[in-house]
């Protein structure tokens, strides 16, 4: 939208979404102030991602998300959601200033998009990666994106633990990311078996092994194995990452924790771009010194 081009183009634009309250502004000016801050040539906790990748696949998803609603809100004939290599490549093609401005421009393009299919009437939805998505869950898994990325920069800075601590993100992993088709998790798989992660006053998630692993609200009577979790600890799992320093590690019995941290791991064997970012196994983030053997593909 011509508006979102004119703002983002102006001096200073970035601290205006504070006047504007635009949905999920702290976190993407979080975001933002962090990428000022990273050398974009830079690996991240995502394996095989750069700081350059990782702005571009945040891009790239704002765009799709504008492109898909405005679509909804046009009466025109849905279209299916772009893979990400298919979006993300002429984001990443840009140089990183570009990219910066770029991805600027797409949040902006989102949140005037969400916005307006947030005012065009209760239940207009758009389907969003194979789920049906309203304004608010669009919300949420822009926000969702926003903070697990900045972890994947920074780790575990007292921003970081405090917005992934939030019990909405483990929730919004277990339900709507569990939900999208083709699977956005990178491919894992463990014991089959059923392990529960349990974190203070939220809802218990069920994390189930086999060929793929699944996980899901957990049934209240649910008479499976519990692993206790900080919410923040909690929420990294889920994604595949390793909480690392600066957070607690999870608390069980150590049959559980063995098999639910396997359920959990990406499968490196099976990794590919196409599943959108993932995780090396280690704490260190991958393709720093002393990673010996990991390739980060420059940019």
């Amino acid at each position: 939208m011509s508006c979102a081009w004119a703002l983002a183009e102006l001096p200073g634009a970035v601290q205006l979404l504070k006047l504007a309250e635009t949905p999920a502004q702290d976190a993407f000016l979080a975001f933002v102030k962090t990428l000022r801050s990273s050398d974009p040539r830079l690996p991240t906790r995502c394996a095989g991602w750069t700081v350059h990748e990782l702005t571009a696949h945040l891009t790239a998803g704002s765009a799709e998300i504008a492109d898909l609603v405005e679509l909804e809100i046009s009466g025109a004939p849905p279209r299916p959601t772009r893979d990400f290599e298919e979006r993300e490549a002429p984001y990443r093609a840009l140089a990183p200033k570009k990219l910066r401005r770029e991805l600027f421009r797409q949040a902006l393009r989102a949140s005037i998009a969400i916005e307006r299919l947030s005012r065009a009437g209760r239940g207009r939805r758009v389907t969003f990666t194979g789920a049906l998505l309203d304004a608010p869950a669009l919300v949420l898994h822009s926000e969702s994106e926003l903070v697990l990325h900045r972890w994947d920069i920074v780790g575990n800075d007292g921003v970081s633990v405090r917005a992934l601590s939030d019990p909405r993100f483990a929730a919004h992993a277990a339900t709507t990311v569990a939900a999208m088709r083709p699977n956005v998790f990178p491919p894992r798989a463990g014991e089959r078996k059923t392990i529960i992660l349990r974190s203070p006053g939220t809802t218990d998630i069920a994390v189930t092994g086999g060929s793929i692993t699944t996980i899901r609200p957990a049934p209240q009577d649910a008479a499976h194995p519990i692993v206790e979790c900080h919410p923040a600890t909690r929420t990294v799992l889920l994604w595949g990452r390793h909480p690392g320093p600066g957070l607690p590690e999870p608390a069980g019995d150590s049959e559980a924790l063995a098999a639910v941290t396997a359920m959990l791991r990406p499968d490196p064997a099976r990794r590919t771009r196409s599943w959108g970012p993932t995780i090396s196994g280690g704490q260190r983030p991958p393709g720093l010194p002393g990673d010996a053997g990991h390739r980060v593909r420059q940019v």
